[in-house]
């Protein structure tokens, strides 16, 4: 599978933000998965390339929400540059939650979802399982 990045440098983020990009298939599978990922989220490539995203961040329990929250994500990605983010909590391998921002990007062709680390007290409005059920069923 081949897969081209966008250049992070292209894209203006804060700078005290983590943030990985991670390559995806319309689908929202896993292609590519960057050492920043590992860092944010403790899996290796090779566990989790292949895999649904949404099954990899979730918090255990959540997967099914978050999923039909990224297929919603995903739909509306279609041919146009766009973009859409969500705000949900997130859990590590070793079981950790944190809030976290996934913005899913698209040049029509290409999918990446940027994942950024918030910070727990500047956090928005992340979505826990029962509001994305909620935003799912719309």
């Amino acid at each position: 599978m081949g897969v081209a990045l966008i250049h992070a440098d292209s894209v203006d983020f804060p700078a005290a933000a983590p943030v990985a990009l991670v390559a995806i298939n319309p689908s929202g599978i896993v292609g590519a998965w960057p050492t920043e990922a590992k860092a944010m989220l403790g899996w290796d490539a090779t566990e989790v390339e292949g895999l649904p995203l949404s099954d990899i961040i979730a918090r255990r329990g959540d997967e099914r929400a978050l999923d039909g929250t990224f297929r919603r994500l995903l739909a509306s990605n279609g041919s146009n540059a766009v973009a859409e983010t969500v705000q949900v909590i997130a859990q590590r391998k070793d079981e950790s939650t944190f809030p976290i921002e996934v913005t899913i990007l698209s040049d029509g062709v290409r999918r990446l979802a940027r994942l950024r680390e918030l910070d727990s007290c500047k956090s928005t409005n992340p979505v826990d399982a029962e509001s994305l059920r909620i935003q799912n069923q719309r």
